[in-house]
């Protein structure tokens, strides 16, 4: 599967995105690893800074 990240905030999205929705940074393609997905899956977010 590829992934784009944003090189400002280092957030991964799918490769539908073009932009980052947090900052509006132009995103990078990168190729995605089982590996990230696992470091993703442990990230917590807080969800204070975000309007929902």
């Amino acid at each position: 599967m590829n992934m784009k990240s944003c090189p400002k905030c280092t957030r991964e999205f799918i490769d539908q995105f073009n932009f980052c929705p947090i900052d509006g940074e132009k995103l990078s393609a990168q190729k995605y690893e089982a590996e990230s997905e696992e470091k993703n899956s442990r990230r917590e977010i807080d969800t204070e800074e975000y309007d929902f």
